[in-house]
């Protein structure tokens, strides 16, 4: 397995040493590739200044998970402040956060089959639920790496994988960059693209992995190697964090920058255990670092934060089936996490003991 993660764990490691604590989001990895974008309908933002909603928060729901994984035996509620309401369609949208701006970027289909596209970018303003919207492309997924927004993916009929650039603020289109074609019968996935250092990402496809400058759209540097397929990434200081599905089930391994070898926990024999604990579970598991702790959340509805080191788990709570978070993002100024769950969108405060 090391050897199939290596190309995109180098593009990982340079991140977090050029780019400091830049999070590094998977949330979308494991749950938006399963369902596609459908058109937008927005349901009624709630105030941020408002009172918290009653939350009924499960600390047992789903299988068991053992006191010294979970980190206690029975946790205790993160307060929640819910953000906006969303309907079924809008919340299998691609889509992205961005706490800055307070506000989310969709990428939702406007035909009439919501598979083929077009998609059109739309940012909703989370303090008020107004929209603005933006330009349509060919493609479905997006992501949001140094300082801009990415959308990608393969277009119908092609084999060519095509990213655009575009400026946040503004949701203009800075340029288009078209990748190598892919071989026949290619079972994906698709473009990958994470930060890199000093104003650069990395867009892995296949077998290369390209560095670009943001600024210029020149290509810094190239690597071609293994295969990037296979695992959901999420670069920490000294190491990496992977999460691949085995089946119906799935695991998250943590890795060392020194040879990508396991380190414990959860080390190697963690398959054996059963699977309904933080590092093995059922269908998804989302990601991400920031704040100097790595998040996790999963099928099983467990949201943790761990020690991106040691892997010890500092604290963690368990939501209900209906409230499973399939998105999450760190927003360290605030001292907070946003997560895209079964209703919407909500604001969590974590323990404090969860920063560093």
């Amino acid at each position: 397995m090391a050897g199939r993660l290596a190309l995109i764990a180098i593009a990982a490691f340079a991140s977090v040493a050029g780019a400091g604590c830049s999070s590094t989001t998977t949330a979308a990895g494991h749950g938006q590739h399963l369902a596609k974008s459908a058109p937008v309908h927005l349901g009624a933002p709630v105030s941020p200044t408002g009172p918290l909603p009653d939350k009924a928060r499960a600390s047992h729901s789903g299988s068991p998970v053992s006191p010294r994984e979970q980190g206690s035996a029975n946790p205790a509620p993160w307060p929640e402040r819910r953000l906006l309401r969303r309907g079924v369609a809008e919340r299998i949208a691609s889509q992205v956060i961005d706490p800055a701006m307070n506000s989310v970027y969709v990428l939702a289909a406007t035909g009439n089959a919501p598979a083929g596209g077009p998609w059109m970018l739309r940012r909703i303003d989370l303090r008020t639920g107004s929209q603005r919207r933006g330009p349509s492309f060919r493609v479905s997924d997006i992501t949001m790496a140094a300082g801009y927004l990415w959308i990608y993916g393969i277009p119908s009929a092609s084999s060519s994988p095509v990213i655009w650039q575009i400026d946040p603020a503004t949701m203009t289109r800075v340029r288009s960059i078209r990748l190598a074609p892919l071989p026949p019968r290619f079972p994906g996935p698709g473009p990958a693209i994470t930060a890199g250092p000093a104003d650069s990402v990395w867009i892995g496809s296949n077998r290369s992995l390209l560095r670009l400058d943001t600024g210029t759209g020149k290509q810094r540097a190239r690597v071609i190697r293994d295969s990037v397929a296979g695992a959901w990434l999420t670069a920490v200081p000294g190491g990496v964090w992977a999460s691949f599905r085995t089946g119906m089930l799935g695991l998250t391994v943590h890795l060392s920058q020194n040879g990508l070898r396991m380190i414990r926990p959860p080390g190697p024999g963690i398959a054996l255990r059963p699977a309904n604990g933080i590092f093995h579970w059922p269908m998804y598991e989302t990601a991400v670092y920031g704040g100097g702790a790595l998040w996790l959340a999963n099928q099983l509805g467990i949201l943790a934060c761990l020690d991106p080191r040691t892997g010890r788990v500092v604290a963690s709570e368990r939501v209900p089936q209906s409230q499973l978070i399939l998105e999450l993002t760190v927003d360290q100024a605030r001292r907070t996490i946003i997560v895209g769950d079964g209703r919407g969108l909500a604001m969590i405060t974590p323990p404090g003991r969860c920063w560093r």
